[in-house]
């Protein structure tokens, strides 16, 4: 049961992430915009760079494997998201997200994870 909980809770933080990185793809020229307006020095290579950290992060939670590094991808992610582009309560949900993240990073991949199936 344990196992199936990690999995469910990895699948549903991996969603959020999946979903934002689906928008930024989409809509790539019109994020590029939101973070010139927001002062940043490369728009566009901050955009490939956010991009990149979301798509390794979500890989990282759908598979279970080197949850380390992706989540360390995820939050290098909502760092600046929370400081720089968020209102206070999306800064907020981004804490909140951020803790959910540690609190998978603590419990580990689980059983059904590339992780586990490499590791016997």
């Amino acid at each position: 049961m344990h196992d199936a909980l990690l999995l469910l809770a990895r699948l549903l933080a991996m969603t959020f992430f999946a979903t934002e990185l689906y928008d930024k793809v989409v809509r790539f020229s019109a994020w590029v915009e939101v973070v010139a307006q927001a002062g940043m020095p490369v728009p566009a290579a901050e955009m490939g760079l956010v991009v990149a950290l979301l798509a390794i992060g979500s890989l990282s939670l759908l598979t279970g494997y080197q949850m380390t590094f992706g989540i360390g991808c995820l939050l290098l992610f909502l760092a600046p998201t929370a400081l720089i582009f968020e209102s206070t309560g999306g800064a907020l949900r981004c804490v909140s997200i951020a803790g959910g993240l540690l609190a998978l990073l603590v419990a580990g991949p689980g059983r059904y994870s590339l992780q586990a199936w490499w590791a016997a």
